[in-house]
């Protein structure tokens, strides 16, 4: 049985286009491009905000640090399709103008932050693994 949030990713993944996040994904420059937008939203949006969405701008920022180590061929372990599904959720989050537009006070990013989290959970492994490489690369650095 689908439940309210089923529905509303269903509603939310309409607004992301796959065959736009598979192009991305094969262009290490544009990866890095779309790496420098989210973070552009994410200051922009960081000093607008009342509210603290703590874990939203953790995910973002690990999401942001994948891509990049991917898209520099230090990561290539990611698979493809948690790549596209970051990607996805970028896009998604960078677009102003989806299921929630963002202009809308209080609640414009509720989506993003959504899809975000599901995202981020949904390829949980994947993120430790990478998470694990961080640490070990920090360690060897030192």
């Amino acid at each position: 049985m689908r439940n309210r949030t089923d529905d509303f990713l269903t509603k939310v993944l309409q607004f992301i286009n796959k065959e736009e996040a598979e192009d991305i994904a094969q262009k290490p420059g544009e990866i890095d491009q779309l790496v420098d937008k989210s973070k552009r939203k994410m200051t922009s949006v960081k000093g607008k905000q009342k509210v603290n969405f703590k874990d939203f701008f953790f995910h973002l920022t690990t999401f942001q640090r994948l891509l990049r180590a991917y898209a520099r061929k230090e990561y290539p372990s990611l698979p493809w399709k948690s790549l596209l599904s970051i990607i996805g959720a970028i896009l998604y989050f960078i677009n102003p103008l989806d299921l929630i537009p963002d202009f809308i006070p209080a609640i414009g990013l509720i989506d993003d932050i959504t899809l975000l989290a599901w995202v981020y959970k949904s390829i949980a492994g994947d993120v430790a693994r990478f998470e694990v490489w961080e640490q070990n690369r920090r360690i060897a650095h030192n």
